[in-house]
C-alpha cells in the first residue's frame, strides 16, 4: 500500500456477521413445520461447505446466483437440498424443497444475525480514524434492514447489495459501484472479506487492497495480509509498510 488509506469497505456474511440458527434449532423447523425428522450430528455431517459450494457455481463475471434476491434463493435452495439428499432423506421431493425455500427464508429475518464480537471494535477504531466505511456484500436486498436492526448503518456510508446492483463478487462491477458512491478511489481503500476467490481476487482485481480474515486459523499461506479476528486490522495495517492510516 503506497497511497494513504482512506476507506475501508467490509464483507458481511462471517466477516461482520455470522448466523445465529444452531443445527438443533434448523431441525426443529423441520420436524415441526414439516415433519421431516434428522438428527442434528447427522444433519450438521451433510451441510456442504458453503465456500466450496459456492466456487463450483461461480462464472467469470461473479458469482451469477447472488445477482438477484430469486437466484440467490435458488442458490441456498439447491444447498439444503443437497444437505438433505447427503442426510439420506428419503421424504417427498416437493415436501423437501419447501422446507429448504423455508430454512432460506429463515435467514431474512434480522433476527436470525448476529455482529461478531469484533466487529464492533472495528467499525468504532474506523469511524474514530475519520475513515469512509461500507460494505460490499453477495448478499439479498435485505441486506440494509439487516445491518439496520442490528445497530450497524450508522458506521456506514454506504451499503452495496449483490442483489440490488446486479453484479455479485469477484466481479469488478460490484467493486466500482461502490467506489463510485463513496467518491474513492481504488487506491485509498481496503476491502475485508472472509473468502479468497471473491474477496481477495475480486477486490484485488479493482485495484484495492485486500484483507482476508481467517476466522478457522486454516493457516494457509495466502498471498495477502491475513488476520484471524478483526481485533488485529488496524494492528496489522498500521504495521504494514507503506501504510498510513
Amino acid at each position: 500500500m503506497t497511497q494513504e488509506i482512506k476507506a475501508i469497505i467490509y464483507d458481511c456474511g462471517n466477516t461482520l456477521l455470522k448466523g445465529r440458527p444452531t443445527i438443533d434449532e434448523l431441525c426443529e423447523v423441520a420436524f415441526d413445520e414439516f415433519e421431516v425428522y434428522t438428527v442434528p450430528e447427522q444433519l450438521q455431517a451433510a451441510l456442504p461447505d458453503v465456500t466450496a459450494f459456492f466456487h463450483e457455481r461461480q462464472g467469470s463475471e461473479g458469482i451469477a446466483f447472488y445477482n438477484s434476491d430469486d437466484s440467490a434463493g435458488r442458490f441456498w435452495r439447491d444447498y439444503y437440498l443437497e444437505a438433505f439428499r447427503r442426510a439420506g432423506l428419503e421424504q417427498d421431493s416437493e415436501l423437501l424443497n419447501a422446507l429448504a425455500v423455508r430454512l432460506n427464508a429463515w435467514y431474512n429475518e434480522p433476527a436470525q444475525w448476529v455482529v461478531f464480537d469484533d466487529a464492533w471494535g472495528a467499525l468504532a477504531e474506523g469511524e474514530k480514524r475519520g475513515l469512509v466505511q461500507g460494505v460490499v456484500s453477495d448478499w439479498g436486498s435485505d441486506l440494509v434492514a439487516i445491518l439496520s436492526s442490528l445497530g450497524l448503518t450508522r458506521f456506514f456510508d454506504f451499503v452495496v447489495a449483490s442483489a440490488v446492483v446486479g453484479h455479485a463478487k469477484p466481479s469488478t462491477e460490484i467493486f466500482r459501484y461502490a467506489l463510485d458512491r463513496g467518491g474513492l478511489q481504488p487506491g485509498e481503500c481496503v476491502y475485508v472479506g472472509d473468502t479468497y476467490i471473491a474477496d481477495v481476487l475480486g477486490a484485488r482485481a479493482s485495484g484495492l487492497t485486500p484483507v482476508l480474515v481467517d476466522r478457522r486459523g486454516h493457516n494457509h499461506r495466502f498471498d495477502c495480509l491475513t488476520i484471524t479476528s478483526l481485533d488485529g486490522l488496524f494492528v496489522a495495517l498500521d504495521e504494514t509498510a507503506g501504510a498510513r492510516v
